[in-house]
């Protein structure tokens, strides 16, 4: 038990002592009181000083930093000292100062904020992704803010590669459809090209079903004159002109070589002769040839971006010189048939 112990002398009317007044009072409950307040006070501390989050008191008024824990400075790069009693503008805490003030409109409003989002300068210079939790204190009589950060840097990252992924499935899932439309329609043309009887029908077959093969795209089928001096174009889709309607074999570069000359986009410092004006995405030129016969060309022009994956840049070429192929051996059939 702890006493606090205070006398009062009693005197007489002569100012003599006529006897002593003893006050005795119970001090161990408040004591107690006292060193529980005490080690929760040590408990905070520690707990501030110490807390993986950027923990900040300053003064509500003028931003004034009057206490900072150790995650905080070391964010700053900076010691304690160093940030006591400077701003958190001067330390450049804020990488967007404009979310400083909607934060500091909100706690004004509120008295209170959760989870802000705002981006953080740390002191090697990257900016990291935080939320903000903060309220409005009294200390020592004096309106101050008590603000709390958490790097959730890492979880940002990890959201936005999520969305990335299911971006990506998304294209591929489309990209897959759109393969399986195109073998259908691919499957549908073929079976009605080996019934042709005439190069004319081969000719109507294809320009029915290449615009829906190559739907986005500009192009033309060309086929070699009666002289086979020149080509001249049978059909074409597209909503611009391509180039020449007709022009000698020696104006394409896949003409003169054999094989397919692709120009991979609008920039490409070679092209051929009969196209006017290279596209952003590029051409194909593919030569029109079964059974050692030439009779033409499939020009095809891409207006979209440039095809910059290898992968869907080859399985684009290969579905159209399948395509080309199975044109081209129809109109061979149809010229085998008219020639029996």
């Amino acid at each position: 038990v702890t006493l606090e112990r205070s006398v009062r002398s009693l005197r007489e009317r002569d100012g003599s002592v006529a006897g002593l007044v003893v006050y005795l009072r119970d001090l161990t409950d408040s004591l107690a009181t006292e060193r529980e307040l005490l080690a929760q006070q040590a408990k905070f501390k520690a707990a501030f000083r110490h807390a993986a989050d950027f923990m900040v008191i300053s003064r509500l008024d003028d931003g004034g930093i009057v206490e900072a824990n150790d995650a905080l400075c070391r964010s700053v790069g900076r010691t304690r000292a160093e940030v006591l009693g400077r701003t958190v503008l001067e330390l450049g805490l804020w990488a967007d100062p404009e979310q400083r003030g909607e934060a500091l409109r909100l706690l004004r409003e509120q008295g209170t904020i959760a989870n802000f989002p705002f981006r953080q300068r740390h002191c090697d210079g990257s900016v990291r992704h935080c939320l903000l939790s903060a309220s409005i204190v009294a200390i020592d009589g004096e309106r101050c803010v008590l603000s709390t950060a958490r790097d959730v840097s890492e979880r940002v990252a990890a959201e936005e590669s999520a969305r990335e992924l299911t971006q990506r499935l998304q294209v591929t899932v489309a990209a897959l459809e759109e393969v399986n439309r195109q073998s259908a329609v691919l499957s549908e043309m073929r079976d009605l090209l080996q019934t042709c009887q005439t190069p004319e029908e081969v000719n109507e077959v294809a320009a029915s079903f290449m615009p829906r093969l190559l739907a986005g795209t500009r192009g033309a089928l060309y086929r070699y004159n009666a002289g086979r001096t020149v080509l001249e174009a049978s059909f074409s889709w597209g909503d611009r002109a391509l180039g020449e309607a007709v022009f000698g074999a020696d104006e394409c570069w896949a003409l003169r070589r054999g094989r397919a000359f692709h120009v991979p986009d609008g920039q490409h410092p070679l092209r051929c002769a009969h196209v006017r004006h290279l596209p952003r995405g590029g051409t194909l030129c593919l030569p029109m040839v079964a059974r050692g016969e030439h009779f033409g060309l499939l020009h095809v022009a891409f207006d979209g971006e440039p095809q910059t994956d290898p992968a869907q840049f080859a399985g684009r070429e290969s579905f159209l010189r399948t395509m080309a192929e199975h044109v081209s051996l129809a109109m061979s059939n149809a010229r085998l048939r008219e020639n029996l």
